[in-house]
């Protein structure tokens, strides 16, 4: 079948699920989105120490300048849930357990990096440069036991989309609030028009994934120009010009608060303007004129 039409048809089917607003249904996605990720990531690890891992003397010390920051920015989509850490503490039974140094937030991140790092580092050793722009692509259906891969990853990835499209529907529907022909609207007004807008929004996902079907340049562009402002840039500008006013009463102000956040802007601005740069003329040589691979920050 046609990609577009495939994707497309996912898009609708999203549209029912996706007009849920209530935050304990969509916790049970995320359970199921756990489970298959959990299962299928077991699965790839049996991959690459079956497959067997090459040395880590027979690989290059290091890439090129472009390819680093596109590396780092897909790093970054390690931390694209953190839009989900405020409306999951809101709706917990006990909230103020969850920031705790042995709380949900630290245990969860400490995990999905290790995760992250592991499957980083031997999918590296197992398959080298040659990595697509998911690691299923690589790995076949034989023998039987890795065929339950790539159904398990789509699996997690579909229903796990409802919950991360919470946080904007939100927003979008506490904006709409701001617009006079809507809050002055009938409930039934209301409603209809939140229903549009959130169709509207994964319609806009499909339009974005057609626009740029190369997976890791869009996880690319999304870890970079939108990760590295929630993860990096806004938390750190925030708790600076939050504690400013208490700046006398803490001990260590300058190190502890200032040194420490000015370090993690420095390292979001590196990721936003660099790997953002890097990735759209990443995107521009894939998908534009020949002549664009002739561009030194491609080659």
């Amino acid at each position: 079948m046609n990609f577009y039409l495939v994707g497309f048809l996912v898009a609708l089917t999203l549209v029912p699920m996706c007009l849920c607003n209530n935050m304990r249904i969509l916790a049970y996605f995320s359970v199921v989105a756990n489970v298959a990720t959990l299962l299928g990531t077991v699965l790839i690890f049996v991959f690459f120490f079956s497959a067997g891992l090459r040395p880590v003397a027979s690989f290059p010390v290091y890439t090129n300048v472009p390819n680093l920051l596109i590396g780092f920015s897909i790093a970054m989509c390690t931390f694209e849930g953190i839009s989900l850490i405020l409306p999951i503490q809101n709706k917990m039974a006990n909230p103020e357990f969850y920031a705790n140094p042995a709380g949900v937030l630290n245990v969860g991140m400490v995990v999905v990096i290790g995760i992250n790092a592991a499957l980083g580092f031997y999918g590296f050793l197992a398959i080298g440069d040659t990595v697509e722009g998911s690691i299923t692509l690589n790995i076949g259906e034989r023998p039987y036991w890795f065929a339950p891969i790539k159904p398990l990853f789509v699996l997690a990835i579909y229903v796990s989309y409802v919950l991360q499209y919470y946080v904007p529907a939100t927003i979008f529907a506490r904006l709409m609030e701001k617009i006079p022909c809507h809050r002055l609207a009938s409930n039934k007004r209301r409603s209809l028009h939140v229903n549009l807008m959130r169709v509207s929004l994964v319609l806009f996902t499909y339009l974005m994934v057609i626009a740029v079907p190369k997976l890791e340049l869009m996880i690319s562009l999304i870890g970079s120009f939108a990760s590295s402002v929630l993860a990096f840039i806004m938390p750190s500008v925030l708790e600076i010009v939050y504690l400013w006013s208490e700046r006398t009463r803490i001990r260590h102000f300058w190190l502890v608060v200032v040194c420490k956040h000015t370090l993690f802007i420095f390292l979001g601005l590196v990721t936003f303007l660099g790997g953002t740069t890097a990735t759209l003329f990443k995107i521009i040589q894939a998908f534009g004129p020949s002549h664009v691979s002739a561009w030194p920050i491609v080659s």
